[in-house]
């Protein structure tokens, strides 16, 4: 006896929606601010990190540039000593720091017996 042949479907295209709906249930605000008055005063301070980090690399630069057989200091990242603690650094800190404790503030936390900085 000969066997009924099933017939097979296509499977349907996926669509998709051609515009989404938008529900915002945890906002996360981002605070941003500029303050160019300190930018000279803090190049200028971190000058001299800039420099003995350079110097420090500066045998490492010219292996590669004698090894790949290039020239300059393309693509390096100086990475410095810690700034913190630096005396010509604290106008800046103390303004971030003041920044911070104000975010806190709004945000609810309870800043009545701590200190940010000292």
């Amino acid at each position: 006896m000969k066997k009924k042949k099933k017939k097979i479907k296509k499977p349907q295209p996926i669509t998709y929606p051609q515009q989404l709906s938008r529900e915002e249930y945890f906002k996360s605000p981002i605070w941003f601010g500029e303050a160019p008055e300190f930018v000279d005063e803090i190049n200028k301070a971190s000058d001299s990190y800039i420099e003995i980090a350079k110097k420090n690399l500066q045998p490492d630069i010219d292996k590669r540039n004698k090894d790949n057989k290039t020239k300059g200091d393309f693509g390096n990242v100086y990475h410095s000593t810690t700034l913190i603690g630096d005396k010509k650094f604290k106008t800046l800190t103390d303004y971030i720091g003041a920044t911070c404790h104000n975010l806190l503030l709004q945000k609810g936390f309870d800043k009545q017996s701590q200190q940010l900085f000292s």
